[in-house]
């Protein structure tokens, strides 16, 4: 063993005990966009952060409390090549892109599995937290966002603030193989897929489809507890009950984002349909909205 790998076993035991202690908050993303940089810095602020990244942004390992994992290196090629050679894109997004959100969670589940580690908060790229992980109570060990419904169209689960564990990806992956691989489960998604093509409309099948079918004993965080909520879109009301649940606000740009305000040390949004004001556990700049996320500072 030469010094290079005996540092490098000495690292990731003491990266095992820390998670033994405490959730890590892991971000999967490829790429080295300004937006990206401006997450990992803010998100280190609360928790210690793992990027599952690739060589082009491993330059934010200069970033505080953030620690860069190449992906290319972990154990996973066998299962990551095979979906990938099996994966068909029922979806009218380009196929790398929702092929990329499948493979995540195999990335996550490698990442997991090499350093021994039972729970995860996962983040969207375009995602911040607001607190530390360990200060927010979550009802189950399974926490993401979706909203039921009877219409196989609508299954939609969102997991851009999510709390895993290595079950519910390897449950994941199992269900990948099952549907784009055996095809055994394939049916489940039938009526979803006959739907968005034979009325030619956008949109289709991705992952959130998959975390929607695995929905069971998982704690909803559209719904709000403990006096918080997570964001579902900065660029809309949406809550649990309404499609226009939290109030808006014009921003410099002219667009309505959900209305931000701050009391007491605490980030709010104000529900319409309630009357009553929510701690805020989360931030999702997505879209549009990204232009917020790079200039953070001035816009919390």
């Amino acid at each position: 063993m030469n010094k290079y790998s005996f540092s490098r076993n000495i690292q990731e035991n003491k990266i095992t005990q820390y998670c033994k202690k405490h959730i890590p908050v892991v971000i999967f993303h490829v790429g080295k966009q300004e937006y990206l940089k401006k997450c990992l810095e803010f998100n280190a602020k609360f928790n210690l952060v793992f990027l599952l990244g690739t060589a082009d942004n491993k330059t934010f390992i200069n970033i505080d409390n953030v620690i860069h994992i190449d992906v290319n290196k972990l154990n996973n090629s066998t299962d990551v090549k095979t979906f990938e050679n099996s994966f068909i894109n029922f979806s009218s997004n380009p196929r790398d892109a929702e092929l990329i959100c499948f493979l995540r969670i195999f990335y996550i589940h490698s990442f997991m599995k090499h350093f021994n580690i039972e729970n995860v908060f996962h983040l969207d790229s375009d995602c911040v937290v607001l607190k530390k992980i360990t200060d927010i109570s979550f009802n189950k060990s399974v926490a993401y966002s979706y909203h039921e419904s009877d219409k196989p169209h609508e299954m939609r689960a969102c997991i851009h603030n999510s709390l895993l564990t290595f079950d519910i990806c390897q449950k994941f992956i199992d269900l990948s193989f099952d549907i784009y691989v055996n095809k055994t489960k394939l049916h489940l998604l039938k009526p979803m897929i006959e739907h968005f093509f034979q009325n030619d409309l956008n949109g289709g099948v991705s992952d959130m489809a998959l975390f929607y079918l695995l929905r069971n004993n998982v704690q909803n965080i559209n719904e709000p507890f403990n006096g918080g909520v997570f964001m579902h879109n900065l660029n809309i009301g949406e809550g649990w009950q309404s499609k226009s649940q939290y109030e808006l606000t014009e921003d410099l740009s002219g667009n309505y984002i959900m209305k931000i305000t701050k009391k007491d040390g605490e980030y709010q949004i104000y529900d319409q349909v309630n009357k009553k004001y929510y701690n805020l556990y989360s931030i999702h700049f997505q879209g549009q909205a990204k232009k917020h996320l790079r200039n953070i500072k001035y816009f919390l």
